[in-house]
């Protein structure tokens, strides 16, 4: 089994915090208290806010300290918009090697056909089940076989968990997401590539009017 150092082990703790809404967005994080919290010393603490801070969670301001970063309209349409130019800019390097067979892609699809929603007071489920949901989208990337798209990618990852979770529990929503999963791979496996491509802008957009209303609501909930 992996050994987490105690870095990861706070910034895993802390994303989860995050994605689920237990660390409110805008809420201050106060080093001297978290480091208590987590009964660690404040250096790899720091460490840990800066690799949160790398993935868009957590923001830093010169003497005023860390924050979680805010829900914005403006922030999720600009990051499923750069989501969108990497996943299509994925199908067409998939298209250029006429590549059709994607076998991880589609284990991850039979794993979310298999994950019931997980109850809203087990946050570790939760992350499991968010993980898995945008699994599918980090491997159809990692399929076209070009590890600067997988990097973009992976800037992205845990912002898409964070706002994933908002819809989390929208009636009917997880059903619609995996019928489109299953259409975009099985387009893909025809070699209609283009027609895949379609479908996933379509696939994205509509997730977007979810989250847009979904953002807020969460923010009335815990303003």
């Amino acid at each position: 089994m992996e050994t987490l150092t105690v870095t990861q082990n706070a910034v895993n703790y802390m994303r989860q915090l995050i994605t689920t809404l237990q660390l409110r967005p805008g809420a201050r994080i106060n080093e001297a208290e978290w480091a208590v919290k987590l009964g660690i010393s404040r250096p790899p603490l720091r460490e840990a806010l800066r690799i949160l801070e790398n993935e868009q969670l957590v923001v830093s301001y010169p003497r005023r300290g860390s924050y979680v970063a805010e829900f914005s309209k403006d922030d999720l349409r600009n990051c499923c918009k750069a989501r969108m130019m990497i996943e299509c800019q994925a199908i067409d390097f998939l298209k250029e090697k006429n590549t059709r067979d994607l076998v991880e892609v589609e284990s991850i699809l039979d794993q979310t056909s298999a994950l019931p929603v997980p109850s809203y007071e087990d946050p570790n489920a939760m992350m499991a089940y968010l993980k898995t949901w945008v699994d599918y989208h980090a491997k159809l990337v990692q399929s076209a076989g070009n590890s600067w798209l997988v990097r973009f990618h992976s800037t992205i990852f845990s912002t898409l968990i964070r706002y994933q979770f908002i819809c989390l529990y929208t009636p009917g929503q997880s059903a619609k997401s995996r019928e489109q999963h299953q259409q975009i791979l099985r387009l893909i496996k025809n070699g209609k590539y283009d027609q895949a491509k379609k479908l996933l802008v379509v696939h994205i957009n509509g997730l977007v009017g979810i989250l847009e209303d979904g953002v807020v609501n969460k923010l009335r909930m815990i303003g």
